[in-house]
């Protein structure tokens, strides 16, 4: 299981996929990261949203401490204090998650594109824009794992 309590659907669903397969539930997070990475890296600023004025940030901050509790408040403020970020939305995150998991399935375990969506349980699954997030994030690995090489 990777969400303790899940609040949604999508996030039901994820647990149900990772309590399936025990190795996808050891690697999920580590590739989870990685593509993190390669988003940052690909990620246009330009393109982003502007900068939440300082009364949203507040009450995102705020929200953060009601929801993590003090202890967990202070961990991330000594993490990002300081810094501006830019979150993902939820549908950004849903994306890297389905992306990693197609990733996952596609090149780790050999599954086909109808296996794929049989597992997802994602029938109108797009398979060509996520086989081009999957070649362009292999590509990135591959880079990766040269330069750690050379």
């Amino acid at each position: 299981m990777i969400i303790e309590s899940p609040r949604n659907i999508f996030q039901q669903k994820l647990n149900e996929i990772t309590s399936k397969d025990l190795e996808i539930t050891s690697l999920f997070e580590n590739i989870f990261k990685l593509y993190q990475i390669f988003n940052l890296q690909k990620t246009d600023i330009s393109s982003r949203q502007p900068t939440p004025t300082i009364d949203e940030n507040w009450k995102s901050l705020l929200h953060i401490y009601n929801e993590f509790g003090l202890e967990n408040f202070m961990k991330i403020i000594s993490i990002v204090g300081g810094k501006t970020i830019v979150f993902p939305s939820e549908d950004e995150l849903k994306d890297s998650i389905t992306t990693v998991l197609c990733y996952y399935y596609k090149e780790i375990k050999k599954k086909s594109w109808d296996e794929i969506k049989d597992i997802l349980n994602y029938e109108d699954l797009n398979t060509i824009k996520y086989g081009i997030r999957i070649r362009q994030f292999k590509q990135f690995v591959q880079m990766n794992i040269l330069e750690q090489i050379v």
